[in-house]
């Protein structure tokens, strides 16, 4: 064959081939059954669409950023040098005043956020942010600036309420912050840094958070940015209610802010705005958390509830009836796991109202009824107690404490066992400090070492319960078994 002809039977070959390809596909796609197709993304509902709630963001923050004030405080700091303690001495500033500066007080400023919370001028914040300033300014979204009065604070929950003269102002409501879901989005707004109307948007992590950094406290955690600047602003849900104020975060972590749930804020902003201060009901005891160490030696069997460490004399608890020792479980009939908890009811009531409170002791559920009294501005100091002869137990050197060791080492209390020193390699180091007082052992009151060397008299290889009074403070510990 030619050339022309072998090129001739390729080309058709080729048209042939592909003729057959198209035929063999068109074929399958309409004779052979439909594979199945990948799913779609389920589409989310109305508010949590993720274009809608851009919208919504949009919105909420225009809403309430107005309402958000930038608050800056003046305070006085007096400078120190290292002269300062000399100068005290009048001999030093008589003859040596020129020589060195007396000390000066100069102005510091510092930043914060706030929230009106009414139309007539009422803006919450944190207590730390307003402390100690000797003058106070709001600045709000629109410009305007106002010297704001302090009307009330509250340091047990770190609040503080101002006022400036002005009405018909923006403000945000007040939203139910226990109805708030734990994964629902939030916006933090407020000036961090320094940087007016800055917006971010998180989640609610978690709720009843305790820190430890507030006498009361049940945080709302999120997610949402919270910097320096931030403490006193709003955290935000999509309805642009506030439902918790801005004060805390964990240096060195991310997405770890913390707010005080609006339904505490609400209570305290009422009070502030009323009477200027914080009313909260009294039992007048001393508590602490149950482990299981402390559970097995109570013999609760899991019961739970919070330990009374102390009960103050003539104060409700005592009046009532209630003693050291006792366990509570429940405050008119409502369930308490922990000291917070308690703590957080507590502060719900109101002075001069009778709640029932019931208890474990010896085992056996019973109930008081306690009129509370008014919580003091500072806590009642507990008092404790004396030495003649020394002793040691288990790691311990002990002494009677007797009220002239306890004047000279500072101690409130006059009778008991002074714990004077502490194995480094004993059962008892980093349990028991030198400087702590027991005051039972047992379940027994133990005034000097001989009742308590008596009371403590059992093999060495069973616990031994013991109350003690350290760091200002009365608490209930177990010591093992050796």
């Amino acid at each position: 064959m030619t050339r022309r002809q072998w090129l001739s039977v390729l080309l058709t070959t080729v048209l042939v081939a592909g003729l057959a390809s198209l035929l063999t596909v068109f074929l399958a796609l309409k004779f052979l059954p439909s594979f199945p197709r990948r799913a779609a993304p389920p589409a989310y509902s109305s508010g949590t669409d993720l274009a809608g709630l851009g919208n919504d963001i949009t919105r909420v923050a225009e809403a309430v950023k107005p309402a958000v004030a930038n608050i800056s405080t003046t305070q006085r700091v007096r400078s120190s040098s290292p002269f300062d303690n000399f100068m005290q001495d009048p001999f030093f500033r008589k003859f040596f005043g020129d020589l060195f500066p007396a000390p000066r007080e100069h102005l510091t400023q510092s930043l914060g956020s706030g929230v009106l919370v009414s139309a007539d001028g009422y803006i919450l914040t944190n207590n730390h942010v307003i402390a100690e300033a000797a003058a106070v300014k709001v600045k709000l979204l629109d410009g305007r600036e106002f010297n704001a009065r302090v009307a009330g604070q509250d340091a047990k929950t770190d609040l503080a309420l101002l006022k400036i003269n002005a009405g018909g102002l923006p403000f945000a409501p007040f939203g139910d912050s226990s109805a708030q879901p734990v994964g629902e989005w939030v916006l933090a707004i407020g000036n961090p840094f320094g940087l007016e109307g800055t917006v971010t948007v998180g989640v609610v992590s978690a709720k009843g958070r305790h820190l430890g950094i507030n006498p009361i406290e049940s945080f709302i955690q999120t997610d949402a940015s919270i910097n320096p600047g931030n403490s006193g602003g709003p955290l935000v849900n999509l309805k642009g209610e506030v439902i918790g104020i801005n004060t805390a975060i964990l240096s060195g972590g991310q997405g770890l802010g913390f707010a005080i749930p609006s339904n505490l804020a609400r209570e305290v902003f009422s009070q502030l705005r009323t009477q200027g201060k914080v009313v909260r009901g009294w039992l007048g005891v001393s508590i602490q958390p149950i482990g299981p160490e402390l559970s097995k030696e109570l013999n609760l069997g899991g019961t739970g509830g919070v330990l009374l460490s102390n009960v103050f004399p003539k104060q409700p608890a005592e009046r009532a009836g209630l003693k050291a020792g006792d366990v509570i479980v429940a405050v008119n009939n409502r369930s308490v796991a922990s000291p917070e908890e308690l703590q957080q009811f507590l502060s719900e009531l109101k002075p001069g109202q009778v709640v029932t409170v019931t208890a474990v002791r010896d085992g056996k559920n019973q109930v008081f009824r306690v009129r509370l009294g008014e919580q003091p501005a500072e806590l009642i100091s507990e008092e404790p107690a004396g030495p003649e002869e020394a002793g040691s137990w288990r790691g311990l050197k002990l002494t009677t404490l007797t009220p002239e060791v306890a004047q000279s080492a500072g101690l409130s209390l006059t009778s008991g066992v002074l714990v004077v020193d502490v194995e480094g390699r004993g059962p008892l180091a980093g349990k028991i400090a030198p400087g702590t007082v027991i005051v039972e052992a047992r379940r027994q009151a133990v005034n000097n070492l001989s009742e308590f060397l008596k009371a403590v008299d059992i093999p060495d290889n069973q616990a031994v319960l013991l109350r003690i009074f350290t760091r200002n403070n009365f608490q209930y510990l177990v010591v093992p078994g050796q």
